[in-house]
């Protein structure tokens, strides 16, 4: 048997969905296939039902857009994030690595001359994920050969970020100023082996000889010569700018930058892992040579702007009988307007244009990672987005898009919901006494019921927020979320007073709006916007949340708790709504 009650709250809703789908107006016609699976017994009194869900369906096409897109969003938000990703559907999955096979070994290699930012993500992910799809083993290797622009500190908060965005999963971490002698050792080699040589041409001297594919002076020194000008880097003879070790390679190439290059140069500055013991510093192309084939690197996967260092590292392997890895260079990923210059940002950080790197205003991991975004959104935004040679280009606009729908998907699953309030306003509700309750219930969470509930005290005076007390007048009728209906009766300058109506739900009121509150003492907080502006306001009782857990302030979004500042207020970061 159908009950009217449940087949109108089931066509009232249906409805809704409808007409926020098909520009405001609902069509009758389509919601009969809806209702037939739910309350099929209708099919033989469809003389009794039809003109029940017609006059449903008039009073949804009678409202304006956007109060049917409010009430569905009060009655099935879901259907939101649902429109949202059908909207967003694109094919999911990295291809393979040109027919590979087996299990891979791979790596990502930062310098830790700087925090890691939105840009390194692609590495780390795409290295990551590849992992995850054949098995085997993620390496980080930390490049700290040059002395220059490199600080102590980064090298935690780095391997801190890669932690994060993999979940913990590095399978082994090196460091190069650990492994300079054994750089050393195959640098040897190549000069004993005429493969390399020592060249103290200045650097526009060579630069001449280099792109004219002429031979320098030096390149043709015999072995036994250029050791003994190997051991003055050892022996204090040169000084810094003096002399430099270059690979030998073909003159003849048509690229100048395929021609000889660099293998190691002198820098007497001060390292800060290992200070002063090394002065002659191997330099990228030799490590990475070295190092991927003898931690059995089998696939690199990097951006296209070292496809230059792949063909080097190549000829250093084959000059020394090193084992080769397989390459995949993906395009370039352009940031349109977020800045992502590791110089530019470390500027305006030390000029105090920035708060820190993990001011929310800097694109760090470390300050999304503060501001509430979870590994798995930017894992899963970028496998979504594949890999692929061709050069792309994104605004921050699109970006931020594409990551919230994913970190929206997390946030919606986990983050307990509370209210917030900022520009407080009174509410005073004049019959407190018609109200049959010793206390308001309000959900934890609004679909799973397990989280429990949390509690206010039943009192004639809360707050509301500014926003909503200034679109109120006399008689309109509004619902306190999770509380009760009510009827505005009186209008101030600061407050409003309300008649309790009701408890639940009734759309036959037709409320003008679905608002959150607060009690009047409730605790003084702050969020800090992505702007770095301060917003302070009024949250509820969260004397048992934990440091760095994500809630949702609900009508307002998704925040970060952090801590209790030096005045005692709480301080969450905003994600996003």
């Amino acid at each position: 048997m159908v009950k009217r009650e449940e087949f109108e709250d089931f066509v009232f809703l249906q409805a809704l969905e409808n007409a926020v789908s098909f520009k405001g107006k609902a069509n009758p016609k389509a919601l009969i296939g809806k209702c037939m699976p739910k309350f099929p017994d209708i099919k033989n009194e469809m003389g009794t039902w039809m003109p029940i869900l017609n006059s449903i369906v008039e009073q949804v096409n009678s409202m304006n857009y956007e109060v049917q897109v409010e009430k569905l969003k009060e009655l099935n938000s879901a259907f939101f994030d649902k429109k949202e990703k059908k909207d967003n559907v694109k094919k999911e999955g990295l291809s393979d690595l040109n027919g590979f096979k087996g299990r891979i070994r791979t790596r990502f290699c930062p310098a830790p001359s700087g925090h890691l930012h939105l840009g390194h993500l692609y590495g780390i992910v795409f290295n990551y994920e590849y992992v995850k799809k054949y098995g085997g083993e993620f390496l980080v290797r930390l490049e700290d050969t040059n002395p220059e622009n490199i600080a102590l500190e980064n090298y935690d908060k780095i391997l801190d970020d890669v932690k994060w965005i993999t979940d913990d999963s590095i399978d082994e971490i090196y460091y190069q100023s650990d492994r300079i002698d054994v750089y050393y050792k195959y640098l040897r080699t190549l000069i004993e082996t005429g493969k390399a040589y020592v060249c103290e041409c200045e650097a526009e001297v060579f630069k001449a000889y280099n792109d004219s594919s002429e031979e320098c002076p030096h390149r043709s020194v015999p072995v036994a010569n250029q050791i003994k000008m190997y051991e003055k880097f050892f022996s204090g003879e040169y000084k810094e700018g003096d002399a430099i070790v270059r690979f030998k390679a073909d003159l003849k190439n048509k690229n100048p930058a395929l021609r000889d290059f660099p293998l190691a140069r002198l820098k007497f500055e001060k390292h800060v892992r290992v200070g002063d013991k090394y002065k002659l510093w191997p330099m990228y192309n030799l490590c990475t040579a070295v190092d991927d084939s003898l931690m059995n690197v089998n696939y690199i996967i990097r951006g296209k702007d070292h496809e230059i260092n792949g063909e080097r590292q190549d000829m250093i392997k084959s000059a020394l009988g090193l084992l080769k890895s397989n390459y995949f260079h993906y395009g370039r990923i352009k940031f349109l307007d977020i800045e992502l210059s590791k110089t530019k940002l470390s500027e305006k950080i030390e000029n105090k244009v920035y708060d820190g790197w993990d001011d929310p205003r800097v694109p760090s991991l470390i300050s999304y990672r503060k501001r509430g975004y979870k590994a798995e959104a930017f894992r899963k935004m970028i496998v979504a987005m594949g890999i692929s040679k061709r050069d792309s280009k994104i605004t921050d606009e699109e970006y931020h898009k594409s990551l919230n729908f994913y970190n929206k998907q997390i946030l919606e699953e986990e983050a307990d919901r509370y209210f917030f309030v900022y520009n407080p306003k009174k509410v005073n509700i004049v019959n407190l006494d018609d109200i049959d309750l010793k206390e308001i219930e309000l959900p934890q969470h609004p679909t799973n019921k397990s989280r429990g509930m949390r509690n206010f005290d039943l009192k004639s005076d809360y707050i509301i927020d500014g926003v909503d007390f200034k679109n109120f007048k006399v008689g309109d009728k509004i619902r306190l979320m999770h509380f009760a209906n009510f009827k505005v009766v009186e209008v101030d300058k600061d407050e409003l007073k309300l008649m309790y109506l009701s408890t639940p739900y009734n759309k036959e009121l037709m409320v003008k709006r679905n608002i959150h509150f607060l009690p009047k003492d409730a605790e003084k907080c702050q969020v800090i916007l992505s702007d770095n502006s301060k917003l302070n306001g009024y949250c509820e009782d969260m004397d048992n949340i934990k440091e760095n857990t994500s809630i949702q302030f609900e009508r307002f979004g998704f925040v970060k708790y952090d801590s209790k500042n030096k005045d005692g207020m709480r301080v969450f970061y905003f994600t996003h709504r």
